[in-house]
Order: C-alpha cells, then sequence, then structure tokens
C-alpha cells in the first residue's frame, strides 16, 4: 500500500516511458505527404477550338459551311475577341477552317488535305530515324490488300482515276522531280479510293532513270488492268511482287536512305 509523504501526497508507482519509442510510434501513424502534381488548366481559346473542332468532326459543320458573324460566335461562346481569334488560329494550323477575305469573307469550314497528314507522318518518320526500306515493307503491307479492295468494290472507277493519275506519269517521264510527285500521287490514290485514310509518307522518292520510270508506269498500268478486270486475289499478288521487286531495285548496291534524306533534299 502506498504511503503518502511529508506534504501529503500520495507518490505511488510512476509508468515509465520510452521517449524514442512514443515518437517513433506516433510518426508512424502519420499520413504520407502528397507529391505537388501540376494540372494545367485549358486557355479558354483551347477550349472553344476544341468544342469548334468537334462539330466539324462530327459533321454538325459542314465543309464549306460559314461559321457564322464574328459577333455571333463572342455571344455564343462567351469569350472575348482575342479570344475567339486566337481560336481560329488553332483551327487554322489544323487546315479545319480558312479564313476568306473580302466582303463575302469570314471563317469557311475546310476539308484537310491528305498531303497535309501524310507530311505530318512523314516527318514524325523522319525524325525517329526511319529508312526508306522499311517504310517500302510498310507499302507492301498495306498496298496490295487496298488494290485487292479495289478489285472487288468498283473495280471500273478505280481503274479509271488511277488511269489518270498514269497519265500525269506519263506527262513528267522526262522530269525525274515531277515524275517522283505524280508517282507518289498514284500511290496515295491506289488508297485513297478505298475510302481509307493512311497515304504515303514519302514525297519526292522515285525511279532513278527513264527506263526504270518506263517499267514503273507499266506496272502501274498492269495492275490497273488487273483492278478493272475484277480479279482482286491476282492484283493482290502482282502488286505484292512489284513492290519487293521495286524496293529491291531502289536500293540495290547502296545503303537505303532515311526518310529524313527525303525532306533535307540529301538524297536523289
Amino acid at each position: 500500500m502506498d504511503r503518502p509523504d511529508k506534504g501529503g501526497r500520495y507518490a505511488g508507482r510512476r509508468a515509465t516511458f520510452e521517449p524514442d519509442t512514443v515518437t517513433m510510434a506516433s510518426s508512424e501513424h502519420k499520413p504520407p505527404r502528397r507529391t505537388q502534381e501540376e494540372v494545367r488548366v485549358p486557355k479558354a481559346a483551347e477550349i472553344v477550338a476544341a468544342r469548334l473542332r468537334r462539330r466539324i468532326i462530327t459533321g454538325e459543320l459542314a465543309f464549306g459551311e460559314h461559321l457564322g458573324p464574328e459577333t455571333e460566335l463572342l455571344s455564343q461562346y462567351g469569350v472575348s475577341r482575342p479570344t475567339l481569334r486566337e481560336a481560329f488560329r488553332i483551327l487554322e494550323t489544323e487546315s479545319l477552317i480558312r479564313i476568306v477575305r473580302g466582303v463575302n469573307g469570314g471563317v469557311v469550314v475546310n476539308r484537310p488535305r491528305v498531303e497535309l497528314a501524310a507530311r505530318y507522318y512523314g516527318l514524325l518518320l523522319a525524325l525517329s530515324g526511319t529508312s526508306a526500306n522499311e517504310v517500302y515493307e510498310a507499302m507492301a503491307m498495306i498496298e496490295p490488300p487496298a488494290a485487292a479492295l479495289l478489285a472487288t468494290q468498283d473495280p471500273l472507277r478505280a481503274a479509271e482515276t488511277l488511269t489518270r493519275r498514269i497519265d500525269e506519269e506519263r506527262r513528267s517521264i522526262d522530269d525525274p522531280k515531277a515524275y517522283a510527285r505524280a508517282s507518289t500521287t498514284f500511290h496515295e490514290t491506289l488508297i485513297e479510293l478505298t475510302e481509307q485514310t493512311i497515304s504515303g509518307a514519302i514525297h519526292g522518292s522515285g525511279a532513278p532513270t527513264t527506263n526504270a520510270r518506263r517499267k514503273g508506269i507499266r506496272a502501274h498500268e498492269q495492275l490497273v488492268v488487273l483492278i478493272g478486270a475484277g480479279k482482286p486475289d491476282e492484283a493482290a499478288s502482282y502488286w505484292a511482287r512489284h513492290l519487293a521487286a521495286a524496293g529491291a531495285a531502289l536500293f540495290k548496291d547502296r545503303e537505303p536512305p532515311l526518310v529524313l534524306d527525303f525532306f533535307t533534299g540529301a538524297s536523289d
């Protein structure tokens, strides 16, 4: 039994605590610190551009249609004139709209050109160090099925359109650069006619000699014959063989150039 001390207080048994233990225990129950994450709030112009972009993509705004007077758009989106015009600049760089000057001008919905998308894709390939023979390998996987599809769906229309592209190649056979552009257009048209969105990534590549260009034209003509005759299997098989042979001949006895070379002019 505890006895009182001289001042009448009970001493009792004192509980002992380990200060370090208490400190450690309390720290274990503290919630972990959250790392600060930066959240970027979109600018008003980006929000307006995104809404207009969606209306264009979904077809709510048709190609060639005017967006309307600027005053109406300012009221509709509740933004200032500089903000609205910044949104226009964003969409203009994406080729979704074009600014028409004059009395009957304004902001008109535009259909983006396939060439722009192809060139942008080509730049991405160039930055990644892709070689030209890798592009040919990709073409060999894409174009033969496209030829077969055209021979199945609407062969006569496809043959007629591709024949016009061949005529352009013939007219430019003595001009290597013009022929390269015409040949690129032939390949792009082959894909576009399938109503797909894939296009060529190399611009300016082509056969180095007149004889090689003539062979390329004959190959294109033969492909058109097979498509026009409605022979999908033969068209796909023939075109796969042609692309394999063309790629081998183009890069024979030399290191395949990089896609970058076609943008810098370092390669013929």
